[in-house]
């Protein structure tokens, strides 16, 4: 038992493990596969086939999601909202603290809105532990679970199993930590402490706590349905529109909830009281195209090479628009525009936002925590994870030296496959950067 191969954890140690096996009978008929699209992120399945025309194995993918059908297909087409066949059914563990309980409802259901503009209605449900099924198992795969754990990851996180002959997802899991109030109590005051007075205490109220619940879980269930994390879509709104009360609470903080921005880092003293928007818990553009990409039927298709046609016209209709842009986070090594932790279409003002709000803690943090750190334990902490900070916001300017924006083209794209940062822009993201440092 050793971790990566470094360091050695335990040796000649006995230890007991308890382990739960599933066994779970495949559906007699698959679902129907969708075909991958690289402009879209969605979890994926490989597979090949036999071309025989071209004498050769071809490989490809198919996305993973749920069976979502509806239940009356003609009223579907004539635009009537109705019940899938089959609903995506998760069970809320009855460990949790009763204050969380809500929260992470509202997180799960909020992906119902997404679902309604393609014709569905109450497609997540949300239940209880069953108390009087005694074939109810939380380990059993086939029941899909929101559990309490004891894990020392600080945010949710949970395996899913799908049909390797389809790509349909059969059962999901989230995991939500039990010190997930400790580990959203630095990045409280570090981000948000300038604007919210609230923060600026070493114990998240009760408000802050739900308002983090709801955004975590519902960032966490759009992987559950397969929907994977868009690292550019942070930076699709203008960085100070975010500071506007009606901007943000129309348009929310990014183009989708999934990407890894908590906080309006960019708010500041007394964008709270004008009514600014301050967390990020609200379904972007990016997260509606997602889900009608993921479960819209294509009536008249008879294989999933029927529905490309469509669903590539889906994607060409968004072409430009930087609220659509999808991109994973390995793509951050080289495209400005990707990244985690950052907010906003302009890091150079993004980045002088933010310094002003850590100079700010900094001046005040000390008064802030004044009677309530008495060993200093708190704030030697938080010391570091500003230093770390300052380091991250100037990782963010140097995406811009050598950067280059990135598109994935298809035949008919407009934009270049590849466009490089302008020279000047990368000498001033070389000369702020140092000066952060």
């Amino acid at each position: 038992r050793d971790r990566l191969g470094l360091i050695q954890l335990k040796k000649d140690e006995p230890m007991t493990m308890k382990v739960t096996r599933t066994i779970l009978l495949l559906p007699e008929k698959p679902a129907q596969p969708r075909v991958a699209d690289s402009r879209i992120g969605i979890f994926l399945t490989g597979m090949s086939r036999f071309n025989g025309q071209k004498d050769q194995i071809e490989d490809f993918s198919v996305i993973n999601r749920w069976s979502v059908q509806p239940s009356d297909m003609e009223a579907w087409k004539r635009g009537e909202l109705v019940e899938p066949v089959k609903p995506i059914v998760f069970y809320l563990d009855d460990a949790f603290p009763e204050l969380w309980r809500e929260p992470i409802r509202r997180g799960v259901l909020r992906w119902n809105k997404a679902f309604e503009k393609i014709g569905f209605k109450n497609v997540m449900h949300i239940e209880d532990f069953p108390k009087d099924d005694p074939e109810f198992d939380p380990d059993n795969i086939k029941y899909s679970c929101i559990r309490y754990a004891p894990i020392a990851i600080a945010n949710a996180m949970g395996p899913s199993w799908v049909d390797p002959r389809s790509g349909e997802i059969l059962g999901t899991d989230i995991f939500v930590p039990f010190n997930f109030t400790a580990a959203i109590q630095k990045k409280l005051l570090l981000t948000l402490s300038a604007a919210d007075p609230e923060a600026r205490t070493t114990q998240p109220s009760a408000r802050q706590i739900a308002d983090a619940l709801t955004a975590m879980v519902a960032r966490r269930a759009a992987s559950a349905f397969g929907v994977m994390p868009n690292y550019a879509a942070s930076s699709a709104y203008p960085t100070d529109s975010l500071r506007s009360p009606s901007f943000t609470r129309e348009n929310g903080l990014a183009a989708s909830i999934t990407d890894d921005v908590f906080y309006n880092i960019v708010a500041q003293p007394g964008d709270r009281e004008r009514g600014v928007k301050l967390v990020a818990d609200a379904l972007g553009p990016y997260d509606y195209l997602a889900v009608e990409w993921l479960y819209k039927p294509v009536p008249g298709a008879v294989t999933p090479h029927d529905e490309v046609p469509e669903l590539r016209r889906l994607l060409a209709s968004k072409e430009g628009d930087p609220r659509c842009f999808f991109a994973q986070y390995a793509s951050g090594t080289y495209d400005p525009r990707v990244g985690a932790g950052d907010l906003g279409d302009d890091l150079f003002r993004s980045v002088a936002l933010q310094s002003a709000n850590l100079k700010y803690v900094a001046e005040h943090g000390d008064g802030w925590l004044s009677g309530r750190d008495g060993d200093y334990k708190f704030r030697e902490e938080l010391l570091t994870e500003m230093v770390l900070r300052v380091n991250s916001l100037a990782l963010q300017l140097m995406r811009y030296i050598g950067g280059v924006y990135m598109n994935p083209v298809y035949e008919g794209t407009a934009r270049p496959a590849c466009t490089a940062v302008p020279r000047e822009v990368q000498r001033r993201a070389l000369r702020e950067a140092l000066a952060l440092t």
